[in-house]
């Protein structure tokens, strides 16, 4: 049986299959709850607090990529290992070396170490939509008509896809996409027979996951999916959750299994969050006019065309609330999806308005100064390539000049400086380039660039 529950935010949707779980639990059936993956920890935790103390003998708290390894553990094939993130940096910095000159849209910014997390997670999401390199390739002809900029950034990420699963298989012997080798196992094995599996705080599932999941609904004894919609949400908002709706109806028809919908009561809930929803509509969100619209007594809904647009709100909202509500600006906040997105806009208009702030982002580790010069040191003395080194060159940790350093990236670009042999010997063309004579000044300056090149190899070697 297919269990599809129904109900917005605050419905009680985890509480409904909580209920199905420890009816489980008392009966001492095997139950498995599949979570996104930022969920888990606060799932297991749930588990342990609400349910009885044997619940951890029936219940397993997984997502979809701890469900492969799971899986892999019982049926073979987790011995091959899986990538961590470091391994996938690793492959993926190899990748953009090997394609970099290929790349028309991503060339510049794939020079940056920190450039390989997003590119990563750019080529995952390809993966995981089933967007192939040959699908690519048939939509870029029309595309690159009328968006050449959109095209150029599709083909670059396509090629770094087949560049980066090309090193997986080279250096690891698989290309990492674990949830493909899940798909593949399930069906040759029946894992949840004789369980039942409960998947909550999904929003949508992509193509691997819903391949997934049809392998449960059609093994498991019964399957609860929650989606975030009522049957009856018409606004286009809801989309996704009714996409998510009409899969899991078309997974039970073509393996037969009934389906029961569990359409949860509206709750009776009261204050901001509950008008915000009542105002949460494509009419609202898509209206392309600016305007304020209230949400009770405490919350105001402002459309804006763009984010500068929003930074300015912003701006304005904080100087209304310290002159005329009198208060303090330690007492605000201003939130986003992404903060670091608005970088350059919103500081601009907070500075433009007179109101102090600071900027609260989560740091990668690797952009830091002294673990760049560390790791990336450790991948120019392996590989001698110019980008390394003048990426080094950028973490201003080496006992020369600023002027020194300009100098030294200057020659090198100048002349094309790569591999161990040109980066270990003595430097004698001329720093201008192909010049007709070799005048006192560029002795003066060859001089100077051997002399920070000496500093930086001996700091490195």
């Amino acid at each position: 049986m297919l269990y599809r529950v129904f109900g917005r935010k605050k419905y009680g949707k985890t509480a409904y299959i909580f209920e199905c779980l420890k009816k489980n639990a008392e009966q001492g059936k095997k139950s498995y709850l599949i979570v996104p993956e930022q969920f888990t920890f606060a799932m297991e935790k749930r588990v342990s607090r609400e349910l009885s103390g044997r619940s951890g003998l029936y219940i397993e708290v997984l997502s979809f990529t701890r469900l492969a390894h799971r899986v892999l553990s019982v049926y073979g094939g987790a011995e091959n290992g899986f990538l961590d993130n470091a391994g996938k940096i690793l492959c993926m910095t190899r990748a953009l070396s090997a394609v970099r000159e290929q790349l028309s849209e991503y060339g510049g910014a794939s020079e940056d170490v920190r450039f390989a997390s997003p590119a990563i997670s750019a080529v995952q999401d390809f993966f995981g939509y089933g967007i192939t390199p040959s699908v690519v390739e048939s939509v870029l002809p029309t595309l690159c008509e009328n968006h050449a900029a959109l095209g150029g950034k599709l083909r670059d990420i396509s090629l770094l896809g087949a560049a980066y699963r090309g090193e997986l298989r080279a250096v690891y012997g698989t290309d990492g996409e674990v949830l493909e080798k899940l798909s593949a196992i399930l069906k040759e094995h029946d894992f949840f027979g004789g369980s039942e599996v409960f998947c909550d705080s999904f929003y949508s599932f992509m193509p691997q996951e819903a391949a997934i999941l049809r392998r449960m609904i059609r093994t498991a004894d019964n399957v609860y999916v929650t989606v975030a919609s009522n049957p009856s949400d018409n606004d286009p908002v809801f989309s996704r959750p009714h996409e998510t709706e009409r899969m899991l109806f078309d997974a039970a028809q073509m393996s037969g299994v009934p389906i029961r919908d569990v359409v949860l009561e509206r709750p009776n809930v009261t204050g901001a969050m509950a008008e915000i929803e009542k105002s949460f509509s494509a009419e609202n969100c898509f209206r392309k006019e600016n305007g304020t619209k209230k949400c009770g007594g405490t919350v105001r809904l402002i459309r804006c065309k763009n984010p500068t647009d929003e930074a300015r709100a912003a701006a304005a909202c904080i100087y209304s609330l310290v002159s005329e509500k009198k208060a303090r600006y330690r007492e605000i906040a201003v939130c986003a999806r992404n903060i670091e997105e608005y970088e350059g806009i919103l500081d601009v208009m907070l500075d433009g308005a007179g109101i102090p702030y600071a900027f609260s982002v989560a740091e990668d580790l690797m952009t830091r100064p002294i673990v760049s010069y560390i790791t990336t040191g450790f991948e120019f003395i392996s590989s001698y390539r110019k980008e390394r080194f003048l990426y080094l060159l950028k973490t201003g940790l080496f006992r020369i000049s600023d002027d020194q350093s300009a100098l030294l990236e200057e020659y090198i670009r100048t002349w094309n400086i790569n591999g161990k042999k040109e980066f270990t010997m003595d430097w004698y063309m001329n720093p201008r380039g192909y010049a007709e004579d070799f005048t006192e000044n560029d002795e003066r300056l060859l001089s100077e660039i051997n002399q920070a090149k000496a500093v930086v190899m001996g700091a490195l070697t």
